[in-house]
Formats: structure tokens, sequence, C-alpha cells
């Protein structure tokens, strides 16, 4: 939600970063990797 949040205010790091932790904590959900994949975020 807050990677969502931060997506939609045009702030792509911001939101990369968020969802990066979310991977963290959950590496294969599969809506954080379809962010990931979506928003062309870095590893």
């Amino acid at each position: 939600m807050v990677a969502q949040a931060f997506f939609v205010e045009s702030r792509t790091d911001q939101a990369c970063a968020w969802n990066a932790r979310a991977l963290r904590l959950k590496a294969q959900n599969e809506v954080y990797l379809k962010f990931k994949r979506d928003q062309a975020c870095g590893s």
C-alpha cells in the first residue's frame, strides 16, 4: 500500500524502495513481483 501511494504521487524511487522492503518479507508474493516488473524497479 505504501509503495502504491508513492507511485500515485510520481515518487517512483520511494515506491520501488517500499516494494523492495515488502519483497524482503515475502519474496514470492506475486503482487509485489508484478509491481516491481510493471514499474521497472531495479534489483
